[in-house]
C-alpha cells in the first residue's frame, strides 16, 4: 500500500490482475464515481475508451503556468460547470480513466502482476511509487 492523506493505492495478492478506482473530486460535476473491479481481459471493453479529463479551473491554471503549451480540445474531456464538453462514453468515464492510468503505470514495471488493485483518489505519482516499490520486491 502507498498512501498520502486521503489518497491511497492498495494491492492485494490475487490469482489475476484487476483494478478498481474511487474518484472523489471537489468539482461538483465530477463528484464521487467508482469504477468497479475490471480485469485485464476486460480492459478493451471497460477502460480503453475512457478519456482523460480536466476541469476548467485546472486547465486555466496549467495554461497560465506555462505547463500546458497548447490547448487541444480533442485530447481531453473538459469538465465545465454545465457538464462535460463531450458526450461521455461511460457514466463514470473519469473514474474509468483513472483505473486505466493505474493499469498502464503498473504495466510499465510488470506485465505479469497478479494483484487486486484499489485506487482511492490516487494519480500517476502514487501509481509510479507503487510500481517502483513492487519492482524492488521482485527477485
Amino acid at each position: 500500500m502507498v498512501g498520502n492523506g486521503d489518497r491511497s493505492l492498495i494491492l492485494f495478492p490475487a490469482e489475476e490482475f484487476s483494478v478498481s478506482y474511487l474518484l472523489s473530486h471537489s468539482d461538483p460535476v465530477l463528484g464521487t464515481q467508482y469504477a468497479a473491479e475490471v480485469r485485464r481481459d476486460d480492459f478493451k471493453s471497460e477502460l480503453l475508451k475512457a478519456r482523460t479529463f480536466i476541469t476548467e479551473d485546472e486547465a486555466r491554471m496549467i495554461i497560465e503556468s506555462g505547463v500546458l503549451k497548447h490547448n487541444n480540445p480533442d485530447r481531453a474531456v473538459l469538465i465545465t460547470s454545465g457538464g462535460p464538453n463531450k458526450e461521455p462514453h461511460f457514466d463514470n468515464e473519469p473514474a474509468r480513466h483513472k483505473a486505466q492510468d493505474i493499469l498502464g503505470d503498473l504495466s510499465i514495471y510488470s506485465m505479469h502482476l497478479c494483484a487486486r488493485v484499489i485506487g482511492i483518489k490516487s494519480g500517476h505519482q502514487m501509481n509510479h511509487l507503487a510500481a517502483k516499490r513492487l519492482k524492488m520486491m521482485m527477485p
